[in-house]
């Protein structure tokens, strides 16, 4: 389908860039951080980067334990 994920590098630059954890960005935990307001995103701009999480979220594949 053409999709892929980030690297583990990656994810935790991202984790870094957004000031949050990867419990959260993974759908692990559903606590969003209030961390994240306050780096300076306007509503639109965490609108859509939660837009993006939840993309990643439903196209993510489980994984077997």
């Amino acid at each position: 389908q053409g999709k892929t994920y980030p690297s583990i590098e990656v994810l935790i630059k991202i984790c870094s860039v957004l000031d949050t954890s990867s419990d959260y960005l993974l759908g692990i935990s559903d606590k969003l951080p209030v961390k994240m307001s306050t780096l300076g995103f306007t509503d639109e701009e965490v609108r859509l980067l939660l837009q993006f999480l939840n993309l990643f979220q439903q196209n993510r594949t489980p994984i077997d334990k």
